[in-house]
């Protein structure tokens, strides 16, 4: 289990760093809902890196909104599965 959170974190910090180099070449981009996706799926701690490390998505308020939500839900869902 360890290891896939692991795996995925690494492959959403690379996905979100070659998204941003895909926004400073100003060539075809990857889909937010594949940044999301990625996130949703395991991937936080990736995507929280890769915001921070790249400067990529940090003032775009509609994504913000949606990734924030994301990580509110799983801290939610890891608490109920503690408590329960």
């Amino acid at each position: 289990m360890k290891l896939y959170f692991l795996l995925l974190s690494f492959i959403t910090l690379l996905t979100f760093g070659l998204d941003k180099y895909y926004a400073i070449k100003q060539k075809s981009r990857i889909r937010e809902t594949t940044l999301l996706l990625l996130t949703l799926i395991g991937g936080t701690f990736g995507a929280l890196l890769g915001m921070n490390l790249f400067h990529h998505k940090i003032l775009k308020r509609p994504f913000l909104i949606k990734f924030w939500s994301i990580v509110i839900l799983q801290l939610l869902f890891i608490l109920i599965a503690f408590y329960t």
